[in-house]
């Protein structure tokens, strides 16, 4: 069965430093969007009824009440009046204490992760279900709650998330702000993390976001496959060889990333995509998606088991890298 018309899918981490100028701006950019869903990064729980309403979105759900104190940074998830929304779901603060093998996770650190996450059950067109997820990783470089640091527990989240993804029922979709990989590369082989799963046993980034064969979930990037579709061939010819793939955000020094990005079972197939990078919406890329829900066809089937063998230059028929 097909979702008609296709459904639209978004992704902004709206940026903790924006003031009303900048969130009038977001306000208007997501309601020109025409989004069905939107996952949203940053937000004050305080101001998330106000800020869907101003949006244009039906409903919305957070992974904070507004009753918290401090200055928590909650992620809520929203839409229109074509999806209904059913079940909310997150991890505990118990699931991110959870005993493995690397740094231990402090009490706060844990409940930072949690309000850093959320899922929800959607109900579509025709009956269909799905599953939405947004997903917000901490920098390895971040002070951390009360400043107490977290360095080599950043992967820990993604990969505490990552086998609680696995055990999601298709067909899901989920939009994270990774802050990985290091290197996004064309190919997976030239792909870098900034945690990589080591030795057994240790937490990696890669068990959420990493290539076949790694990642613990049945999701795949998106983006990649967008990309070796015919009509994101001109995209294609663009990017260099060493990545990245898009330019979602752009690090201190200059360097530009592809943190933001879309993952999905391969119940999904997408039909357009794009990065929309304003500075005076924010300093991440809007991330869109239009994704319609059936049966694979004979093209797309061969493309993913070339993208599962690594091959992503062979399903567009070229034999080149794009020059940049």
């Amino acid at each position: 069965m097909v979702i008609s018309p296709p459904l639209r899918f978004g992704l902004l981490n709206l940026w903790c430093f924006g003031g009303p100028r900048r969130r009038a701006q977001q306000e208007a950019v997501l309601a020109a969007a025409g989004l069905d869903v939107v996952c949203l990064l940053e937000v004050d729980p305080k101001d998330i009824e106000r800020f869907a309403d101003a949006s244009g979105f039906s409903w919305w759900r957070c992974s904070l009440g507004a009753d918290v104190s401090g200055k928590p940074l909650a992620v809520p998830i929203g839409g229109s009046a074509r999806v209904t929304p059913q079940a909310t779901l997150q991890l505990s603060v118990d699931d991110f204490l959870d005993v493995h093998d690397g740094p231990p996770i402090y009490p706060e650190l844990a409940r930072w992760y949690r309000e850093r996450h959320l899922a929800v059950d959607l109900s579509l067109a025709d009956g269909i279900e799905i599953r939405v997820g947004a997903f917000h990783a901490t920098p390895a470089t971040s002070l951390g709650p009360a400043r107490m640091g977290v360095g080599g527990r950043k992967p820990w989240f993604h990969t505490r998330i990552a086998d609680w993804v696995a055990t999601w029922r298709s067909p899901y979709l989920f939009g994270i702000d990774a802050n990985t990989p290091k290197v996004d590369a064309l190919a997976w082989a030239q792909t870098e993390f900034f945690w990589p799963s080591g030795r057994a046993g240790t937490p990696g980034e890669a068990f959420l976001v990493g290539p076949p064969g790694t990642v613990r979930h049945r999701a795949h990037d998106l983006w990649r496959e967008w990309l070796m579709s015919h009509a994101a061939v001109g995209i294609l010819a663009q990017i260099p060889p060493e990545g990245p793939l898009a330019r979602s955000h752009r690090l201190v020094g200059g360097r530009w990333c592809r943190y933001g990005q879309v993952w999905a079972t391969d119940d999904f197939h997408v039909l357009e995509m794009g990065y929309d990078y304003d500075l005076s919406c924010s300093d991440h890329a809007l991330v869109t998606a239009s994704v319609k829900l059936g049966t694979d066809d004979a093209r797309q089937s061969i493309a993913r088991k070339r993208r599962a063998n690594g091959d992503t230059r062979a399903s567009l028929g070229t034999d080149r890298l794009p020059s940049g």
